[in-house]
């Protein structure tokens, strides 16, 4: 198991091989770079990695950065910023809000060249139900951080606005449906309205089964689970969205 720790938090930045629990190298960025604390007299200079004290340590090891199993770095980026905030209990809105507060308080993340390949575990029909439940946390972000959460936490943009609209169509096409069979006067009137919410709705989970089916796999068993399930996730999504807002509206910020 090779270990390479990256201190760079604060001065002093330096750099550390760890094989097999043996420290076989270890070195200050001052030593290479010949800078006084091995970095620039500015705040928040987190970014400025010891580079050069990395490769120092690979190089008397014989290896290079493709052989390295893991990069271990101070908790002090992590522990500064309190940590992971406890009330996301599912992933990604932890990783990302996580990931802000360290960016905000001056450290810098980066995107490193190494690839792990997961193996993709098997589903059941209904996973993209339960993964709809993420809607609630959803809604703590924007209560912590106002309606640019997903621009701060640079977040993609989601479909929440067209899971609503799709929704609200659908219960509009079905109360509609419900008064033209209950009562004779405004039967008409339901009957049009009834209509175009329904046609609106069609429209709205046509277009959302295609951007899910396109990418594939077209093979029927995945194509039916498409369908259907391109159909219950708006209003799940919507549900669960309204869920965490009212539990959000009784946190502290």
């Amino acid at each position: 198991m090779r270990v390479l720790g990256i201190n760079a938090v604060f001065h002093d930045p330096s750099a550390a091989l760890v094989v097999d629990g043996q420290v076989v190298a270890a070195a200050e960025e001052e030593r290479f770079s010949r800078r006084k604390h091995g970095k620039r007299p500015v705040p928040f200079s987190a970014w400025e990695l010891p580079e050069q004290a990395a490769a120092w340590c690979l190089a008397s090891a014989g290896i290079d950065a493709a052989q390295v199993d893991a990069v271990a770095y101070r908790r002090d980026a992590l522990t500064g910023v309190g940590g992971f905030d406890e009330r996301f209990p599912r992933a990604f809105r932890e990783d990302a809000e996580l990931a802000y507060r360290v960016r905000r308080a001056g450290d810098a993340l980066t995107v490193g060249r190494r690839r792990v390949t997961h193996p993709v575990r098997p589903e059941g029909f209904w996973v993209s139900l339960r993964t709809q439940a993420g809607n609630a946390d959803d809604a703590l972000l924007r209560r912590l951080y106002g309606p640019r959460w997903r621009e701060l936490l640079e977040a993609p943009p989601g479909r929440r606005p067209r899971h609503v609209a799709v929704t609200a169509a659908g219960l509009v096409a079905a109360g509609s449906l419900g008064l033209a069979v209950l009562f004779a006067r405004p039967r008409r009137v339901a009957r049009a309205v009834g209509a175009l919410a329904g046609a609106a709705w069609l429209a709205g989970t046509a277009e959302f089964a295609a951007a899910r089916i396109t990418p594939g796999p077209l093979c029927p068993s995945e194509l039916s689970k498409m369908l259907v399930t391109s159909a219950l996730i708006p209003p799940y999504a919507t549900v669960h969205w309204l869920r965490g807002w009212l539990r959000a509206s009784f946190m502290p910020r």
